[in-house]
């Protein structure tokens, strides 16, 4: 209603206050469809965090190099989302820890990352708070240590251990110096894009 009035009230002026109006309203319509959607250009670098090519590569790196031995990942939800589009929910592994037994923050271990109980843990971490991510999150945040990497391996009876830092994380600088000193390799995806760390018992 509003917007017809507005038009209404245009059309009665005269001819430049028209030609002014019509140029305001290509203006706006181009911008806001320039505006919708991501992009990375000369002018701007959209910052929105999504997955991307790097997660893909490192899922395929840590897949290859484990050589068809069990193994299980400390990673953000990008590489995460990443790993479940290759693999989907197939590989999990059952926790050798009975139910109670403290694990990172004080919470219980043993309980499957789906929501239900039994111990059953996906390889990669799923970010609703499971026992896997708050490991990560334990990597991240306090010390990416050998004794922090391999308390997944004590939740999922697994002794292969790949601990994944992508370069937009905060202190990913930092965290990177950290984990070299006590991972047993690592490896460099897309130059720099992902650091992988691997950490065996």
């Amino acid at each position: 209603m509003v917007f017809f009035k507005l038009i209404e009230k245009i059309s009665q002026q005269n001819k430049f206050i028209k030609i002014s109006w019509l140029i305001f309203g290509v203006l706006l319509i181009t911008t806001s469809l320039y505006c919708s959607y991501p992009r990375k250009d000369n002018y701007f670098n959209s910052r929105s965090f999504s997955v991307g090519q790097s997660d893909f590569d490192a899922v395929e790196w840590i897949e290859k190099d484990a050589n068809r031995k069990p193994y299980v990942v400390l990673a953000n939800q990008q590489v995460s989302v990443a790993a479940l589009k290759t693999f989907g929910f197939n590989r999990y592994y059952k926790s050798p820890l009975e139910r109670g037994v403290a694990g990172p923050n004080g919470s219980p271990l043993a309980y499957s990352e789906t929501g239900g109980v039994g111990g059953e843990v996906y390889f990669y971490p799923i970010p609703t708070g499971g026992p896997l991510y708050q490991i990560y999150l334990k990597m991240v945040y306090d010390k990416p240590s050998r004794a922090n990497a391999l308390e997944a391996t004590d939740l999922t009876g697994i002794n292969t251990v790949y601990f994944a830092i992508n370069k937009y994380w905060w202190a990913f600088d930092k965290i990177v110096e950290e984990a070299k000193i006590e991972a047993s390799s690592f490896k460099i995806i897309n130059d720099g894009e992902i650091y992988i760390f691997k950490y065996q018992k």
